[in-house]
């Protein structure tokens, strides 16, 4: 039994150096060879972007009429939720979603159709505002609340590079990971998000966003 314990914790050491090993190469990797924020100035990738919003906006107009009424029907208002987000090279702006959370007795719980929202993507619609607003992007990372970044940037290799892009609505971390609530979690995704950076074209991002219709149909990976 000890034997085996023993083994354990090696192993799971042996896969905490690799996974650090691994953000430091792609890090250093994209210092060297990329040069992302050109892409940010691309007026052509960026009206792609707010086209395709527009689009999504449009045909998800009912769910949003839904995820409105589900709000109200359950904690009534306010609405919309905003928060602050680290995005584009290190920039803070208010994030916008529907309010999936409310205070009880003094204790933030989630709503009563809190986690349906969630689940399906229904709470993320309004943030295609930000995307025509220039703070976000259709396909990225996904922005952190300013409050916990410090404590990333000290404990994640390489996870300032995801502020060479713009954050996303969706990302390769959010269709193949669930939600992340511990270091090795986080620094999972964020070996995703180093990987979209590097591979970043418009084929990838149209195979994540196929990917996150799925994600938005069965729940997988929401929180």
């Amino acid at each position: 039994m000890e034997s085996s314990n023993r083994k354990n914790a090696v192993s799971v050491k042996a896969n905490w150096l690799d996974l650090q090993k691994a953000l430091k190469m792609q890090s250093e990797y994209i210092d060297q060879h990329y040069r992302v924020e050109r892409l940010e100035k691309n007026i052509v990738y960026r009206v792609i972007n707010v086209f395709w919003a527009i689009c999504i906006g449009i045909v998800s107009t009912p769910l949003l009429i839904l995820g409105v009424a589900l709000v109200w029907i359950g904690s009534g208002r306010p609405i919309l939720y905003r928060q602050k987000r680290v995005g584009f090279q290190g920039k803070i702006f208010w994030l916008v979603k529907l309010r999936t959370m409310e205070l009880v007795d003094g204790e933030s719980q989630i709503t009563r159709f809190g986690a349906f929202l969630r689940k399906h993507r229904i709470d993320e619609i309004p943030q295609i505002w930000n995307i025509i607003r220039g703070d976000m992007n259709l396909v990225g990372p996904r922005p952190e609340m300013e409050e916990i970044v410090p404590e990333l940037l000290e404990s994640i290799p390489g996870y300032q590079q995801r502020w060479k892009v713009r954050p996303g609505i969706t990302g390769w971390a959010q269709v193949n990971s669930g939600y992340a609530d511990t270091v090795k979690s986080r620094m999972e995704k964020n070996r995703d998000d180093l990987y979209y950076i590097i591979h970043r074209s418009f084929v990838l991002d149209l195979k994540i966003i196929l990917r996150t219709v799925s994600v938005v149909l069965t729940g997988k990976g929401a929180r």
